[in-house]
């Protein structure tokens, strides 16, 4: 279910297709990359049915989570959902995809949180 970050998941933004995270010097990056954990956030803010709005997320170019159903995980709208992506090999830039699987919703998300891996 949702993560500890409830303020996140607050707000978001519909419609998005592609959102690129540059990583800030001195966070260790490397030019090969380094691993990240990489937590995506997300919320159902309107009453709808499963199966309305689907879509997949990829991190850097591989798809991560196919037909994700925001509603049919949480059962509620309003409800937060996290998903959790371990050693996500970052360089310079993070970049989070989303597809929407049709027309009529569009993809939405609240969140990118990224931590360093050790």
């Amino acid at each position: 279910q949702g993560g500890n970050l409830k303020w996140v998941e607050a707000s978001g933004a519909k419609g998005i297709t592609s959102v690129s995270v540059k990583m800030v010097s001195g966070s260790g990056r490397t030019k090969k990359g380094k691993p990240y954990t990489v937590r995506l956030h997300f919320i159902e803010p309107d009453n709808i049915e499963p199966g309305r709005r689907i879509f997949d997320v990829a991190l850097q170019g591989k798809t991560v989570l196919e037909d994700l159903d925001i509603i049919k995980e949480t059962r509620s709208p309003d409800v937060g959902l996290m998903k959790e992506f371990k050693q996500v090999n970052i360089s310079n830039t993070l970049t989070v995809s989303l597809k929407a699987a049709a027309d009529d919703f569009e993809t939405i998300i609240c969140g990118i949180e990224i931590v360093a891996e050790r």
